[in-house]
């Protein structure tokens, strides 16, 4: 039994075991500074490139999520959906609560690498530090991928959490959060993950039919060229501003 739940749940484990140390010894500031200071291990496009996929709204991850469950879990795609939704309702809620303060508002932007967005957004998005939605958002994916087709494989499921802790490390080295922010943030995505996917719901039999199945891989196109488009836009009015 405990081999089992070691297997299954070792990573968790981990995290509720460095949040708790973290929070107790009152050194998420501390580690953020050193976590933030390793930056240059990586190339700025390869971080920015990182920030984007994982960004919930370039639509990336749900869509892929979607797809790739409507293509061979189609048995799960209204769990998956749920899933989504229920993670949108959740974090921006907890955000809300919470009014965490993010980095460049607690401490000078100059003594620290970040990599800012335009003004508006810095402001806007200042105090919704705790939990970290690109987390989050790569949680969703990971532990959803991991329940629907690694259950029972400990090194499948052991290797698909090596994108979601590359973007933990890139958020906090791109001065965006603390530590806490994303190690909370993977633990939300989990419960959520337990909760949805465990849910006896069944899919309509249209979900079943080849055309439903190419109709919505459509519309995920679709919805990502706009999302690429729209994205596109704002670099460009970025730009635009710094010029």
């Amino acid at each position: 039994m405990m081999k089992f739940i070691f297997k299954n749940y070792w990573f968790i484990f981990l995290t509720v075991i460095s949040a708790l140390s973290i929070w107790l010894t009152k050194t998420n500031h501390s580690l953020f500074f050193y976590v933030n200071s390793h930056h240059n291990l990586l190339s700025d496009a390869t971080l920015n490139a990182i920030n984007f996929i994982t960004w919930f709204d370039s639509g990336i991850l749900p869509i892929a999520l979607i797809t790739i469950t409507l293509l061979f879990r189609r048995d799960k795609l209204l769990n998956v959906i749920l899933l989504i939704i229920t993670y949108m309702i959740v974090f921006s809620l907890l955000k809300f609560v919470f009014h965490e303060a993010r980095p460049y508002i607690q401490y000078n932007p100059q003594n620290f690498y970040w990599s800012s967005s335009t003004p508006q957004e810095n402001l806007k998005n200042g105090y919704r530090s705790f939990p970290s939605g690109h987390t989050g958002n790569a949680a969703i994916f990971v532990f959803a991928l991991s329940y629907l087709f690694a259950s029972q494989r400990f090194w499948l499921k052991s290797f698909l959490l090596l994108p979601l802790v590359l973007t933990m490390l890139v958020r906090i080295g791109t001065g965006w959060h603390f530590p806490l922010d994303v190690l909370c943030a993977a633990l939300f995505a989990f419960i959520l993950v337990e909760i949805t996917m465990r849910l006896p719901l069944k899919p309509p039999k249209i979900f079943n039919k080849n055309s439903f199945k190419v109709k919505i891989i459509q519309a995920c196109c679709f919805f990502m060229k706009k999302c690429a488009l729209y994205n596109k836009e704002k670099v460009n009015s970025k730009a635009r501003r710094v010029d």
